[in-house]
């Protein structure tokens, strides 16, 4: 990158190192370089929030696949261990031991299906803001059920090793006639 009257030793997204190319006014070098410090800060930003999209996606995709597969420890301990899960109909669930038993308490229901659509992710320093659509096909007493559909909110929370957690996890069924209305967006 050059700019009239800068010269560019060495850049990379955490460090650069800027000095007069000639002397100049000092007002022109100073905008200059707040202009090259600016650009690089926006664009390690940008990288960074498409990263942590990245990372928590990949950590849904994890809940998911072992919701399928009835592991309901690997999905307990992708919450806090001060996590609230806020399920429809039920009172507030806290912590994850008392999350755990939620997953695992009925046998006779079992996911073959389940996966969540982020319409957002908001990451805003180690929580992160993620809003969209799960749809989910079980079997309840050996018998198939619909394919169904809800909204989701999920607080994740980024704990000491750089992981992203479940720390609010809440959601809801979608009205009848959801699929009709989906075929519409499409």
């Amino acid at each position: 990158m050059e700019l009239p009257g800068l010269q560019i030793i060495y850049s990379s997204f955490s460090l650069i190192v800027v000095i007069p190319a000639k002397k100049r006014s000092t007002n022109m070098t100073l905008k200059h370089l707040l202009i090259v410090v600016l650009i690089l800060f926006l664009e390690q930003n940008v990288y960074s929030q498409e990263q942590e999209e990245n990372s928590i996606k990949k950590v849904a995709a994890k809940f998911s696949a072992s919701y399928v597969e009835g592991d309901y420890q690997t999905m307990a301990d992708i919450y806090t261990d001060d996590a609230v899960l806020m399920s429809p109909g039920q009172d507030m669930i806290y912590g994850r031991e008392a999350i755990y038993k939620f997953w695992s308490r009925d046998t006779s229901y079992h996911q073959v299906f389940h996966r969540s659509v982020a319409d957002q992710i908001e990451v805003i320093g180690n929580l992160a803001f993620d809003n969209g659509y799960w749809y989910s096909k079980a079997m309840y007493n050996g018998k198939e059920r619909p394919l169904s559909s809800g909204k989701y909110l999920i607080i994740w929370k980024k704990d000491e090793e750089g992981n992203w957690k479940m720390y609010h996890d809440i959601w809801n069924n979608r009205a009848s006639g959801w699929q009709e209305k989906e075929e519409i967006k499409k």
